[in-house]
């Protein structure tokens, strides 16, 4: 996704706010099971105390205009998405930004909403796409001959076995020793 043109931030800005509306949000899964008490969330913890920023999402507006580029004939359908973002250090608000998306089209027949939702769908099966014909990085062998994969996979093999022997190498003590044993029975 690139960076937005600004004369399309400009027509975005330009929109008079009661023509926006907010975003219905899908819900996710109902799963049929019974409700549980919530773990505390450790990972929000951490990231107040140690004073991390972090961009939250307020609210999620769209506005529908035309827009017609400069050397066609034909207008074009243009969802404007405006994310109201509030950007926070710690548990302070540092300040609220704004971000535009916009989603081109010439399908008029769905709702602004839907052409919203079928956007975020198709970037999902694109990057499943991606990642299902390239397979994974960590599968494929860095170089093109049988001897120099063989050199790389023996490389890494070692690598493997150094790291085992090294954890054997742990010192047995109360904090160590109850993973250092479990570790040593598995070889």
């Amino acid at each position: 996704m690139g960076y937005a043109r600004p004369t399309m931030i400009e027509r975005a800005e330009n929109q008079p706010d009661a023509l926006y509306r907010e975003l219905a949000r899908q819900a996710d899964e109902q799963v049929a099971a019974r409700t549980r008490k919530r773990p505390e969330n450790v990972k929000k913890r951490i990231v107040i105390e140690r004073q991390f920023k972090v961009i939250r999402p307020l609210e999620e507006e769209i506005v529908e205009f035309e827009y017609q580029p400069v050397k066609f004939k034909k207008t074009y359908r243009v969802i404007a998405l405006r994310k109201r973002l509030a950007i926070e250090q710690g548990q302070i608000r540092l300040f609220d930004d704004v971000r535009y998306f916009f989603y081109i089209t010439n399908d008029r027949d769905l709702s602004a909403d839907e052409v919203v939702y079928e956007a975020r769908n198709r970037c999902n099966q694109e990057n499943l796409i991606e990642q299902l014909k390239n397979g994974v990085r960590a599968l494929h062998a860095p170089v093109n001959t049988l001897e120099a994969n063989w050199a790389y996979m023996l490389m890494t093999a070692l690598a493997w076995n150094l790291k085992a022997w090294l954890a054997l190498l742990l010192p047995i003590s109360p904090r160590w020793g109850r993973s250092t044993r479990n570790s040593a029975s598995a070889f």
